[in-house]
C-alpha cells in the first residue's frame, strides 16, 4: 500500500508525504522478472489480472485538481496492468457543470485508450447503484453505457454499503478530498 499526500505548490504538485508498507496483494507487483518495460507501458510476459484501482473523491473540482486526477489515472494504467473502478457520478441536478473525480478519471482512462488503441470497457468501470425511488440516489446524474464504459449496477445498497462493497472489491483505493462523502 502507498499513500501519498500532494500539495499545490509553484504552479505544480508536490508530494509532502508518503508512505509505503507492503500489502499482500501487491507483493512482487513492479518487481518481478515477468516484467517488461517497454518505456510506455508496462507488459506483463504473461496475461496477467489486472489491479482493480478505485480513484474515490469529490464532486466538484477545481481546474487543477480534475487535471491531476486525469493524469494520475493515465500513469496508473501505464504502470501497470489496470481497470479504474469509481462510483460513477457524472453531476448532481443542483450543478450540472462541476467535474467530479468519477469525470476526471474517466477523462484519463478514455485518453490512455485513444493513445494505445484499446477499448475503454476494459480499464473504466463504473459501479452504480441502482436507480429507483430511494432518495439518497436523487439528484445525481450517473455515467452509463453510452459513456463507451463497463458499468455495474450494485443493486439494494445504501451510499455507505455500496462505497464499503467497492473497497471491498479492489485491490487500491485512491481517495481525493471532497467537500462531503469522501
Amino acid at each position: 500500500r502507498v499513500t501519498n499526500i500532494y500539495r499545490r505548490d509553484e504552479g505544480g504538485w508536490k508530494i509532502v508525504h508518503h508512505h509505503t508498507d507492503p500489502a499482500s496483494a501487491m507483493t512482487g507487483v513492479g518487481r518481478s522478472p515477468g516484467l517488461i518495460s517497454t518505456g510506455k507501458v508496462v507488459e506483463p510476459a504473461m496475461p496477467a489480472r489486472r489491479m482493480r484501482v478505485c480513484i474515490y473523491g469529490g464532486t466538484a473540482l477545481e481546474k487543477e485538481p480534475a487535471a491531476f486526477i486525469a493524469a494520475l489515472t493515465y500513469q496508473i494504467l501505464v504502470s501497470m496492468p489496470a481497470v479504474i473502478v469509481t462510483g460513477g457520478f457524472r453531476h448532481s441536478n443542483n450543478a450540472p457543470l462541476a467535474v467530479s473525480t468519477d469525470v476526471a478519471a474517466l477523462n484519463g482512462a478514455r485518453r490512455f485508450a485513444i493513445d494505445h488503441g484499446i477499448d475503454l470497457r476494459g480499464i473504466y468501470e463504473a459501479w452504480v447503484p441502482e436507480l429507483d425511488s430511494r432518495p439518497d440516489v436523487g439528484g445525481a446524474v450517473r455515467l452509463d453505457e453510452t459513456d463507451g464504459i463497463t458499468l455495474r449496477v450494485m443493486p439494494g445498497r445504501t451510499p455507505l454499503g455500496r462505497r464499503l462493497a467497492m473497497v471491498a472489491g479492489v485491490d487500491l483505493v485512491v481517495t481525493i478530498s471532497g467537500k462531503t462523502h469522501t
